[in-house]
C-alpha cells in the first residue's frame, strides 16, 4: 500500500472522528476500543479482517457518518500490477492436464502438460504420438 493510500486512509478515520466525535465514538460504532481506531490512523489501514472480510468496520463508519466517510475511503482498492492480472486470468482460465505420449523416436513414453487451451490447437504431427 502506498504512503499515498495509507494517508487518505488515515485522513478519512480522522474525519469520522470529528464527524462522531471522538476515537472512542468511532470504536463503539466499529465495536472496539478507541485505542483500536487509533492503531489504525497510526498504521494508515484498516485491520487484516477488513479486507478479508470478516469484518465490516468501513461500512458501519459510512453509515454512521451518513457517508460522509465511504467505504471507499476507508477501503479503497488497491491498484493491481499487470502480472498478478495475468496470473489470475491464468489460473482462472485454464488448467493443465497431464499426457502420456510416445516419444518421438518410439522409445519411450513421456509425459507432456499442456494447457486446456492449447489442447484443441495441437499440430497433426503431434496427435501421432498419442498412446
Amino acid at each position: 500500500m502506498s504512503g499515498m493510500m495509507k494517508t487518505h486512509i488515515a485522513i478519512s478515520i480522522l474525519k469520522a472522528k470529528q464527524i462522531l466525535g471522538s476515537y472512542d465514538a468511532v470504536g463503539r460504532v466499529c465495536g472496539v476500543s478507541g485505542k483500536a481506531v487509533m492503531k489504525w490512523v497510526g498504521s494508515g489501514r484498516l485491520p487484516r479482517t477488513e479486507y478479508t472480510g470478516e469484518t465490516s468496520y468501513a461500512q458501519a463508519v459510512e453509515h454512521a457518518t451518513n457517508g460522509r466517510v465511504t467505504v471507499e475511503d476507508l477501503r479503497p482498492e488497491p491498484p493491481t500490477s499487470p502480472s498478478s492480472r495475468t496470473y489470475t486470468s491464468l489460473s482462472k482460465s485454464s488448467t493443465i492436464e497431464p499426457r502420456k505420449c510416445i516419444s518421438p523416436d518410439s522409445t519411450s513414453m513421456v509425459t507432456r502438460y499442456n494447457h486446456s487451451e492449447e489442447n484443441t490447437s495441437r499440430s497433426n504431427s503431434e496427435e501421432s504420438y498419442d498412446a
